[in-house]
């Protein structure tokens, strides 16, 4: 018999075949040798060779582990522990049936020799193992059981499965169109696929890509061309991610992002085509790259002058406004851009320094007013309105500033304040002239029925002459307050202006210093004017006068005339540094236009008075030497004929005023003075005087009766009315006052009017005929007489309305 020695040198030397070690099993059994020990070295002989697990069990439906090779080591227990136990007891529930039916079997004809099988076992402590095990009946009624530890390839095995799964899912359920193409065929697609482009599967597969597409691409590139020419650049190994329009089953296109990649499968090279709608995206882009523009072109183009700065000042961004006010010729590069805001000379001397540090340190700048001086030394004044940039953590990152130009609207809103204050005062200049008119009735009607009363008396004729010269004079100034309150213009016709003048210079320059030349400048023909010949007449002495006056060592005085289309409004000949008067809206307005132009060489105006020389009472002579009435005077009568002046002056080199009046195109009508008919007619009718002015109601009752007229008088509007409903059938006419309390002057009218429509009614205001009072004379009243009158006025006036019956309204 061969010792141990000899059976592993003999037996298995060398050779890692079990089944040739089975094949000299029968001959070691035969040998009697001890079980035990033939096992142990029988399984020996092989575990050198092999890394597997060997079971010896015994050939029953239960099987016992007769013996266990080393390999148990691996599984966390020694080959002495598995010896005696219940070999299914160590056998996974879900895997004891196959194992059963086998052992149950394995001695009769319905088991084959041999089963392959795989299992989960526990070997040690309750874990569990996988094993592919090879199950062979040997010899001796024994079980070999060869196996493998395949746990962690299961464990692969079982993640590949859940890999493939949720690769099949996401191709299933992705919201991305997915395609797997053959060269340029579509071989499959997902399910958003069939949704994007709105069709059947089977009307995908098979098909190209720029069958779903438009012929041509947005850069004009046909879809079939530019598509094989993507696949064939994958197909070399690139990887694209491309923008391409896509067509749907009808007929709508859509934006699409491709991300094309090769792989490899079924022994090939295949496509994956991940396609993305991006319309939405592509029009929202689309819309902010517009809007983007727009505020471009805003912030460009606004009115405002914009800066941008950074956190330390320096300027990013200006935008054309605001070159402009710093002085940067159009069409030139910004000079600034790039600099501390802070280190240039011109913000760093001005109130932007303190505003630019305020809004870095976070503060909000809102309209404040800062001079600045431009890069060519122009001063402007500038509204200030700033704020700081914040980034997404509110951490101050610059300012943005913005400045108005507002130069011009404080000069023109100084101008509106003068204007305004030009306004009120020839208000109230024009109420004191209609109340000095009042008084000067009385005064001037008593002064001259005391000197037709007083005959020969030339002790009393004498003082009285001289309170008639100054009544006369103050209604001369009364005059021309309410010419400065654009309260009078008596007699407005079509007037060439030619006349006026040559009639002026005719009258002044027999009177003025021999040292004063006078020169003509007229245009002829010159255009017509709707004026009041008497008021420009006076204007034009009031002008030559004080030209005189401004050259008292002798100079030349220039007098022009022209025609003019006038292309600029008295605004914008503000903003070129006239004098502007603010004329009334319709002569703002760009037409044709007179022009008077009065020209000296004098001393000029001071730069501190050329805004005051129209204001009343405003002089520079002496005491004595004028009233400050006529330049004010000159202001309301151009103003009242809708026109406007113009005022250039130096000191020292002489003024220009330059008079602007509307054309007219009226007809040019023959109007006659009125003549004087000397000594006043008698009358023997009935007048109703109503005037609130006790004087004017005894002076009018007074030269009424001494006339031979009888008067009856009241004191107010409701007082007139009720007399005349008393005496209606005895009053002949009614001598109105315009501004009266309880009732008005129009009030009153109305009232009389309604009592008997044919009454006769002549009105007495001691403002012009314009305005209320002309309106009175077109509802019905026939005539007018301005306050203060003459005795001869005044009686001429009443008998022409009698004898009448009408007074031509104008």
């Amino acid at each position: 018999m061969k010792n141990k020695n000899q059976i592993k040198t003999d037996s298995v030397a060398n050779d890692n075949s079990v089944s040739k070690t089975f094949s000299n099993l029968e001959t070691l059994l035969d040998s009697k040798a001890d079980l035990k020990e033939f096992l142990k070295l029988f399984v020996s002989s092989i575990s050198n060779s092999s890394s597997e697990l060997l079971l010896f069990l015994e050939r029953d439906t239960s099987p016992r582990i007769l013996y266990a090779s080393e390999y148990t080591y691996h599984f966390g227990c020694s080959p002495e522990d598995l010896e005696g136990l219940q070999f299914l007891e160590l056998v996974h529930p879900d895997s004891k049936d196959e194992l059963s039916t086998f052992f149950k079997y394995c001695n009769t004809n319905k088991m084959k020799e041999r089963l392959t099988t795989s299992f989960k076992i526990q070997i040690y402590k309750n874990v569990y193992s996988y094993i592919n095990a090879n199950l062979t009946l040997m010899p001796g009624k024994l079980i070999l059981l060869i196996a493998s530890d395949i746990t962690s390839q299961q464990a692969v095995f079982k993640r590949l499965e859940h890999a493939e799964q949720e690769y099949k899912n996401l191709f299933r359920y992705a919201r991305d169109a997915i395609f797997i193409l053959h060269q340029e065929h579509f071989i499959d697609c997902n399910p958003a696929a069939l949704t994007m482009f709105k069709c059947e599967y089977d009307e995908i597969i098979g098909k190209k890509p720029w069958q779903f597409s438009p012929e041509k691409q947005p850069d004009g590139v046909s879809s079939r061309e530019r598509g094989l020419g993507l696949i064939s650049r994958v197909m070399e190994g690139e990887q694209l991610l491309y923008s391409w329009q896509h067509s749907r089953s009808d007929g709508s296109i859509f934006e699409a992002e491709v991300s094309l990649n090769r792989f490899f499968m079924l022994d090939t090279w295949l496509l994956l085509a991940i396609v993305r709608d991006v319309t939405e995206r592509v029009e929202a882009d689309r819309a902010l790259k517009i809007s983007e523009a727009l505020n471009r072109d805003i912030v460009k183009n606004a009115p405002l002058g914009i800066l941008y700065l950074d956190s330390e000042g320096v300027i990013l961004f200006e935008n054309k406004t605001m070159m402009k006010l710093m002085g940067v010729p159009a069409n030139s590069e910004s000079p600034v851009v790039g600099l501390r805001i802070l280190e240039i000379k011109n913000i760093r001397d001005t109130g932007f320094s303190q505003l630019i540090e305020r809004m870095l340190a976070g503060d909000t700048v809102s309209g404040v007013e800062v001079k600045y001086s431009s890069l060519f030394g122009k001063e402007v004044l500038l509204q200030v309105y700033g704020a700081p940039r914040h980034d997404h953590e509110d951490n101050v990152i610059g300012a943005v500033l913005m400045c108005v130009d507002i130069t011009e609207y404080r000069a023109l809103e100084e101008q509106l304040q003068h204007a305004q204050k030009m306004e009120a005062v020839g208000t109230l200049a024009g109420g004191i002239a209609h109340d000095f008119n009042n008084l000067l009735t009385g005064i001037l009607g008593n002064v001259e029925l005391a000197h037709r009363r007083i005959n020969q008396d030339e002790h009393l004729k004498h003082p009285l002459m001289m309170v008639q010269k100054g009544a006369v004079r103050a209604a001369e100034l009364t005059a021309q307050l309410l010419a400065f309150g654009r309260r009078r213009m008596e007699r407005p016709i079509p007037t060439n202006l030619n006349d006026v003048i040559k009639e002026a210079v005719d009258f002044l320059g027999r009177t003025l210093p021999p040292q004063i030349s006078i020169k003509l400048n007229i245009e002829d023909p010159l255009w017509y004017v709707h004026a009041d010949h008497g008021q420009i007449y006076q204007v034009l002495i009031n002008l030559m006068v004080n030209a005189s006056d401004s050259m008292p060592e002798g100079g030349k005085l220039t007098i022009g005339s022209a025609n003019k289309v006038v292309d600029i409004n008295p605004r914008e000949a503000n903003r070129r540094g006239f004098f502007t008067t603010q004329a009334d809206e319709k002569s703002k307005t760009n037409g044709e236009f007179v022009v008077l132009q009065i020209t000296d060489e004098g001393i000029g105006i001071d730069p501190e008075n050329i805004n005051r020389v129209f204001d009343p009472f405003f002089t520079t002579k002496r005491p004595g030497e004028g009233t400050g009435l006529g330049l004010a005077m000159v202001y309301g009568i151009v103003k009242g004929h809708r026109g406007w002046i113009e005022l250039e002056s130096d000191a020292g080199k002489g003024t220009k005023f330059s008079l602007y009046f509307p054309r007219s195109l009226e007809k040019i009508t023959n109007l006659t003075q009125e003549e004087s008919t000397g000594e006043p007619k008698q009358g023997s009718e009935t007048i109703l005087v109503v005037d609130d002015e006790e004087s004017i109601l005894e002076v009018a009752s007074e030269i009424l009766e001494d006339f031979g007229y009888k008067c009856l008088v009241a004191n107010d509007g409701v007082e007139g009315v009720e007399l005349y409903k008393k005496h209606q059938f005895e009053i002949d006419l009614v001598l109105l006052d315009l501004a009266m309390p309880k009732m008005s002057g129009r009030e009153a009218m109305e009232e009389l009017m309604k009592i008997n429509p044919e009454v006769k009614i002549v009105i007495a205001s001691g403002y012009d005929r314009g305005g209320p009072v002309q309106e009175l004379l077109g509802l019905g009243a026939m005539g007018f007489i301005q306050k203060p009158f003459s005795i001869e006025e005044f009686l001429t006036r009443i008998r022409t309305v009698l004898d009448a019956g009408y007074e031509e309204r104008e």
